[in-house]
């Protein structure tokens, strides 16, 4: 269906009009882990999307790290987002899903003891948008996209 996460991969209205009948929807391992908010909670892994991510670290003292990403993803096929809907043309969508920024500190004992703490925001961006349940269920109201956050922290021993 046009705006679902992961929904069908083809267009088929009947058994002979395929405009699509091609599954391309390539999936990552599920434990590689790209973000803290997008590819991990809402989509459950990388799958018919790209990403660009930049990333720095800063060794501040012996054992004392920072560390920051930023992350732009977007879909292959726009008529894979939640924004997709069936225009007189055909399924139409926004192919760009958000922008994330991870950003954390770690610190780790020459014995192994460590901690660490993460921080998410995801930005939507309009591919993002459900427009067809927006279109049904709240009379074509305009969506609104809100940020979504994630802290996450860690303690433990290498041995």
């Amino acid at each position: 269906m046009p705006g679902d996460i992961d929904g069908r991969q083809y267009a088929c209205e009947t058994a002979t009009s395929c405009s699509d009948s091609f599954i391309r929807n390539f999936r990552f391992n599920r434990a590689y882990s790209v973000d803290m908010i997008l590819f991990r909670e809402l989509l459950g892994g990388v799958t018919d999307a790209l990403y660009i991510k930049p990333k720095a670290s800063y060794r501040i003292t012996d054992g004392f790290n920072v560390f920051a990403a930023l992350i732009y993803s977007r879909a292959i096929y726009a008529e894979s987002t939640p924004s997709a809907h069936l225009t007189s043309t055909g399924i139409v969508g926004d192919a760009n899903l958000g922008i994330q920024i991870n950003a954390g500190a770690r610190y780790e004992t020459e014995d192994g003891f460590f901690g660490e703490i993460r921080y998410g925001i995801l930005i939507p961006l309009p591919g993002l948008a459900n427009n067809t349940l927006n279109q049904t269920q709240f009379g074509g109201a305009p969506v609104v996209l809100e940020s979504a956050q994630a802290v996450r922290g860690a303690i433990g021993i290498h041995f």
